[in-house]
């Protein structure tokens, strides 16, 4: 019954992903002062999400999810672009900030979708969604790990056993 949905997952983690660094971006517009600004892209982005589904959703929901996340790959690029023109951000400390993480996401969903092609037909739902999140969780801790070890130390130091984390990933040795 919920097979079909499951292989969409990547997509919508992508898709939420995207909605969230756009959102960041927006708040930072608006702590900029550009609230004109921050309503035209917000506006703009929340139409063509909508243009998007009244299209796409009866057609399929790949589909609709594919071009979800450049919908919110574009918004991104678009509310960035506003943020850098504004001065309210330079592409040096976005890419410091955002960077590693990024990167470590959409490597993470690749290796997802690259070991689903293997597994999907051998395993029961259950055993694939903890495959699928072993794989994601694994990859994006190790790629942060090895792209942005002090920040990713500052993150784990308020996180719940992120003491044992560190240790796991050899960032604290005691």
């Amino acid at each position: 019954k919920w097979l079909p949905v499951t292989e969409l997952l990547p997509l919508a983690v992508a898709g939420v992903a995207f909605a969230g660094l756009t959102t960041a971006l927006s708040r930072l517009l608006l702590a900029n002062n550009l609230a004109r600004t921050c309503l035209v892209l917000d506006a703009g982005a929340a139409l063509a999400a909508l243009g998007l589904a009244l299209w796409l959703v009866p057609i399929s929901m790949t589909r609709y999810l594919l071009a979800l996340v450049a919908h919110g790959g574009l918004f991104s690029v678009l509310t960035l672009g506003a943020l850098v023109r504004a001065r309210g951000l330079t592409l040096k400390a976005f890419n410091a900030a955002w960077g590693p993480a990024t990167w470590a996401m959409g490597i993470a969903i690749l290796g997802v979708l690259g070991s689903q092609a293997y597994y999907s037909a051998f395993y029961e739902l259950p055993v694939r969604l903890s495959l699928d999140t072993l794989i994601f969780s694994s990859l994006y801790l190790v790629l942060l790990r090895l792209s942005a070890p002090s920040p990713m130390r500052n993150l784990l130091d308020v996180a719940p056993g992120g003491v044992r984390i560190q240790q796991l990933l050899r960032l604290r040795t005691a």
